[in-house]
């Protein structure tokens, strides 16, 4: 009978294993070798052995997910490449007590019929996708201070139209910069949705109402020398995330607008057609066509569209938008793919489950303009000094009194000092972890509504909040309108 340890020590992938912290409690021969030397790993970091990995990042995705897996360049006591993977180690309650890391060199891998070119490809796929995972983690930071930044001037801008008056330059100006902040504020969201995708949360959704609600978006975004027309039977209900579609419809929107300089027409037109999807039972769905008579699009490019960071424009373009698109309409188990002709246009095609014919849909949500009610009083936290000047200039505005705290370890003492009505709450604080805080705010106050305010794309937080508890979610950078009935919902 072989032991365990005969086991693992025969084997010749490197295996470790790690307490809570990343300290190795266990290493097996091909370990020891392959990232020490032949020397006993036990009792180092993880972080210190496989220097050529992120190992918070990995530590984080086991213990959301359950496992993780990735080529990574090791750099251990070689500078080759690998193959990783990571588990959880979960002790008699469940809980995570250490992770288990498996790593495979690439050269030993027995891939005889694989001659020196598809290695090579095989391994500059690994580089490319080692080059993306960080590109996204940078992308990821800089999207977070921009939005704050966008965050630091809509208020403000919101002030101006609010007191505009008759004054000509300041209404010239106003709607201009609005414009700009827009602008700044898809792209972020683009390069946000690349980097994280969030799992969509489908419900079902009326086709023609959500299609009449968002078709003002639809018209700004094409420009006025377009023509926009939609097209929806009233009984289409499709079963969908309604904010993840919207961003998807603003890039391909966008993206007809520039194609269509001189201008031109722009169709979106929504029908029922089953979805084959592989299987013989085809799957009820809808299909939307999006049709501008712009440029085209090369055939030797529409292969290409909807690859990370290809991008056809000279100016402006920043190559996420269609592969976002690509994502979350596979996220929703659905299809996309486009039809051009040179000349006379291009037609994109998504194709979205519908809903179960049972289903009632939900009602489109709309920004409108309400006051809640005052006097009132919130407490912000809120560590960026320019959104906090201009969410507290808004909400004074408004005749709501706000206590502004910029640190997290502040937030209890000061709540209990002022007994506000409502807290607003940045996720991303510089001493403690947004959800830190809450889960404080949550165990001396349950019934205190919290209103979640972040640069992030950190909606999946708000699962792990208590059930029933009041709390609410805005991304920066949004309109002091948006704000008011956020707070007015909550406290409703």
């Amino acid at each position: 009978m072989f032991t365990a340890d005969a086991l693992l020590n025969a084997i010749s992938q490197a295996v470790l294993a790690t307490d809570g912290d990343g300290t190795i409690v266990a290493s097996n021969p091909a370990a020891d070798k392959l990232f020490g030397g032949d020397t006993s790993l036990i009792g180092r970091t993880l972080a210190g052995v496989m220097t050529g990995h992120d190992v918070s990042e990995l530590f984080a995705a086991v213990r959301e997910k359950g496992t993780w897996s990735g080529g990574r360049r090791r750099s251990g006591k070689d500078d080759g490449l690998s193959f990783t993977t990571a588990s959880a180690l979960r002790n008699a309650n469940g809980d995570i007590g250490g992770f288990v890391i498996v790593s495979t060199p690439l050269d030993t891998l027995d891939l005889p019929r694989v001659d020196e070119s598809e290695r090579l490809r095989l391994e500059n796929r690994l580089l490319q996708a080692e080059r993306i995972s960080s590109l996204g983690r940078l992308a990821a930071s800089v999207a977070h201070e921009f939005n704050n930044v966008l965050m630091g001037i809509q208020p403000f801008i919101d002030l101006l139209t609010k007191r505009a008056g008759s004054d000509p330059a300041v209404k010239l100006a106003a709607p201009r910069i609005a414009d700009a902040v827009a602008r700044g504020k898809r792209i972020t969201q683009e390069i946000l949705r690349f980097t994280r995708i969030g799992e969509p949360t489908r419900v079902p959704v009326n086709v023609a109402e959500w299609l009449h609600a968002f078709k003002p978006e639809l018209v700004q975004l094409a420009g006025p020398l377009v023509t926009v027309t939609t097209k929806s039977d009233p009984s289409l209900v499709m079963l969908a995330d309604a904010h993840q579609l919207r961003q998807v419809f603003a890039n391909l929107v966008v993206n007809a607008h520039h194609a269509m300089p001189n201008g031109g027409q722009l169709e979106v037109r929504a029908i029922s057609e089953p979805m084959s999807d592989g299987n013989p039972t085809p799957i009820p769905a809808i299909h939307f066509s999006i049709r501008d008579t712009g440029v085209g699009i090369p055939e030797d490019t529409l292969h290409y569209i909807f690859e990370p960071l290809f991008t056809t424009k000279k100016f402006g373009g920043t190559g996420l938008g269609l592969a976002v698109a690509s994502q979350v309409v596979q996220q929703h188990k659905g299809h996309i793919y486009a039809e051009s002709t040179l000349g006379e246009g291009t037609t994109f095609h998504i194709l979205i489950p519908a809903a179960p014919a049972e289903s009632v849909a939900a009602t489109p949500q709309q920004i409108m303009s309400r006051r809640v009610r005052t006097p009132m009083r919130v407490t912000m936290v809120e560590d960026d000094e320019s959104v906090g000047a201009g969410l507290v200039a808004i909400l004074e505005f408004e005749g709501i009194t706000t206590d502004w705290v910029r640190l997290g370890a502040e937030a209890v003492s000061r709540i209990a000092a002022n007994f506000p009505d409502a807290v607003i709450l940045d996720l991303g604080l510089p001493d403690m972890d947004g959800m830190q805080v809450y889960e404080q705010i949550a165990a001396r106050w349950p019934d205190l509504p919290v209103l979640f305010s972040t640069g992030h794309g950190d909606r999946n937080l708000l699962t792990k909040t208590p059930s029933g508890k009041k709390v609410g979610y805005l991304q920066k950078p949004y309109e002091s309108d948006e704000l008011l009935a956020a707070l007015d919902e909550l406290l409703a």
